[in-house]
């Protein structure tokens, strides 16, 4: 089992858009996480999608909108065949990676303070 050491956001990044914002741009991305057998996380990473509007000025808020995770691909393998090694050798020795994906949307907005 691995127990995370910590967790949070770098930055000011929020949940609810500002009551007194104006939507000026957004970025598009998608997280992956790879585990190999027993849930050991392989890599963690985050791609960008898509970027338009007005997204590097400084003084803008961030909205963080991420949907659910979701399992691309399970990929089980093993040196065993089916057959005198039965199902019990096949799962013991199984190898095999997981694949699953996270859709975020940052939204930022100029607020007038």
């Amino acid at each position: 089992m691995q127990l995370p050491l910590a967790s949070g956001r770098i930055g000011n990044i929020r949940r609810v858009a500002p009551a007194n914002g104006a939507l000026v741009g957004e970025i598009k991305a998608e997280r992956f996480k790879t585990y190999w057998q027993y849930g050991q996380v392989r890599n963690y990473y985050e791609h960008r999608v898509s970027s338009r509007g007005e997204t590097g000025t400084p003084g803008l808020r961030v909205v963080l909108d991420e949907e659910p995770w979701t399992l691309e691909y399970e990929s089980l393998v093993s040196p065993h065949v089916f057959g005198n090694d039965g199902w019990g050798a096949w799962e013991r020795d199984r190898q095999g990676p997981a694949h699953i994906t996270q859709k975020v949307t940052y939204e930022f907005y100029r607020t007038e303070e």
